[in-house]
C-alpha cells in the first residue's frame, strides 16, 4: 500500500522532471504503480484512498465492551 509519503515523493520527483521509469527506479516501485499514483495526482487527489479493512476484534466488540464496563483490564480479557 502506498502511503502519503510515497505520494509526496512521486509528486516531488515528477515536479523535478523525472519520467515514470526514472521515478520507479528511484522509489523501487513498478512503473505501473507510479503511473497509477501520477494519474491520481493529476485528477486532484493529494492522498491515497484506503480500503476499509475490518478489524479482527470487530466480531468480539460487544463482549469487549461488556468486559470493559465491568472493569476487566486488557490482560484479564
Amino acid at each position: 500500500m502506498l502511503g502519503t509519503a510515497m505520494y509526496t515523493t512521486i509528486k516531488t520527483l515528477k515536479a523535478k522532471g523525472l519520467n515514470k521509469s526514472e521515478i520507479a527506479r528511484a522509489t523501487g516501485h513498478d512503473w505501473k504503480t507510479v503511473n497509477k499514483v501520477m494519474l491520481a495526482l493529476e485528477s486532484g487527489k493529494d492522498v491515497p484512498s484506503q480500503k476499509p479493512h475490518p478489524s479482527r476484534l470487530d466480531a468480539h466488540q460487544t463482549r469487549i465492551i461488556e468486559w470493559l464496563e465491568i472493569g476487566l483490564s486488557g490482560v484479564r480479557m
